[in-house]
């Protein structure tokens, strides 16, 4: 039976430390909701992956389940309200980057902070 997603289709460079565990969770998150990742992430020094707009809460546990299967190191954008005390590191662990919508403002800051420590 093949497998929905794997880290081979990542870059050595764009991996992330996540245990075995986590990677069979997302690979069968997507397995059975009937998704299957196809094709490699590019081999670049840095991309930019726009996936918009999202129709419903399920391409949430979708992307995720294929950030996890991957086992990339990847950033996204969520809403601050998902990033509340109890949630915080889990998100953060999975790469978010809170915003508030009505307040945007320190967003690109705040981008640009986790850039720079993450070339470190």
């Amino acid at each position: 039976m093949s497998k929905a997603v794997t880290e081979e289709q990542v870059p050595k460079h764009f991996r992330s430390n996540r245990s075995k565990l986590s990677q069979w969770l997302g690979q069968t998150v997507l397995k059975s909701m009937g998704w299957k990742v196809s094709g490699n992430i590019p081999n670049e020094k840095r991309i930019l992956i726009v996936a918009a707009p999202h129709t419903s809460n399920w391409d949430f546990v979708i992307g995720m389940g294929a950030l996890l299967g991957l086992n990339a190191k990847i950033r996204w954008i969520g809403k601050h309200t998902l990033f509340r005390p109890g949630t915080r590191w889990f998100f953060s662990w999975l790469g978010g980057i809170p915003v508030n919508r009505k307040d945007p403002s320190s967003l690109i800051e705040d981008v640009s902070s986790m850039i720079k420590r993450d070339k470190g």
